[in-house]
């Protein structure tokens, strides 16, 4: 497994602190690895011509998201 050091503004560091607890992680590092797959998979995807969209409480599409 590679290692990586990075620097992160007071913000970015405070965020990723909540989204692991949030996200029930025992690292940051964990956090970081599910962004890096769901920024994958949203490559992948635009690739085929999909897009990632938030739904609203029915279902319906609130907002499309351009992440790449």
């Amino acid at each position: 497994m590679k290692r990586l050091n990075l620097e992160l503004s007071e913000e970015a560091y405070e965020t990723l602190e909540t989204l692991r607890k949030k996200m029930d992680k025992t690292s940051k590092a964990e956090v970081l690895r599910t962004a890096v797959a769901l920024l994958s998979l949203a490559s992948s995807e635009k690739a085929k011509g999909k897009s990632l969209a938030l739904l609203n409480g029915t279902g319906k599409v609130d907002s499309r998201i351009e992440l790449i």
